[in-house]
């Protein structure tokens, strides 16, 4: 993929266009599940889910992870207590804040194989992404996720979109299945765990737009990638130290 600075503007408009679009997408489906309270719980990461998978995670610098939580989810977490919502955040049963570049769902036949094969040619695609400024400006809550996004597609983002056209090809020859969105690039801020009463999830989702998601819009965090962990998603679970709840349902 060509770097963003050498796109036409007509290219770079369709990106633009493309980014937003996702972003209303889901700001609407996000509305529909606060109006009628459809929201499933969020009961702790599966461990079979994870299992079958590799991840390409991301992983943000501390500076960048304090700045998330000190505007994003620790506000959002106080604001939903007032309404009588739990909310999960990243390094409370969440993994640490970070941007997936992509999610592949393994083959089942032979998933150890996969991974073997798999892990040296994408860790080569990616690690140049270490260093790369990601500016996070639009708050989202989806139904059960709150998450930031790019609206604005830079040429640092370009770096994470040319490394998502490597991951594909290597993905594909090796018969893995892409499973993350090419025009949404996000971190995770919250997930709801409980909802004491669902009549209050309106007023949540406009109180969380009003004094979060116009601060954020005002001044974009600018996430710093660390670096870049690839492998099965039971080992960054490891790494990151997360707990599986196994008594109840999961997402």
């Amino acid at each position: 993929m060509t770097a963003l600075h050498e796109l036409d503007g007509r290219v770079l408009r369709g990106l633009q266009e493309a980014f937003r679009s996702k972003i209303a997408e889901e700001i609407i489906r996000g509305n529909k599940a606060f109006a009628t309270g459809a929201i499933e719980p969020f009961r702790g990461y599966d461990p079979d889910r994870l299992g079958k998978r590799v991840l390409v995670i991301a992983e943000l610098n501390q500076e960048s992870a304090d700045e998330i939580h000190r505007r994003v989810s620790g506000p959002l977490r106080n604001l939903a207590k007032e309404y009588g919502i739990q909310l999960a955040i990243p390094d409370d049963r969440l993994f640490p804040p970070h941007i997936t570049v992509q999610q592949i769902l393994m083959p089942e036949q032979d998933t150890q194989q996969f991974i073997n094969d798999a892990v040296p040619p994408l860790a080569e695609q990616v690690w140049r992404l270490q260093g790369a400024v990601i500016a996070l400006d639009t708050l989202v809550l989806s139904g059960q996720r709150a998450i930031v996004c790019v609206s604005n597609p830079t040429s640092e983002v370009s770096r994470i979109l040319r490394a998502r056209d490597g991951i594909s090809g290597i993905a594909r020859r090796l018969g893995g299945v892409l499973e993350t969105d090419p025009c949404i690039i996000h971190t995770s801020v919250g997930r709801i765990s409980e909802v004491t009463n669902p009549t209050e999830l309106p007023a949540l989702a406009r109180s969380t737009y009003h004094q979060i998601g116009q601060q954020l819009c005002k001044k974009p965090i600018e996430a710093r990638i660390k670096e870049v962990f690839v492998g099965s998603g039971l080992n960054y679970a490891r790494k990151t130290g997360i707990h599986f709840n196994r008594s109840r349902r999961r997402e």
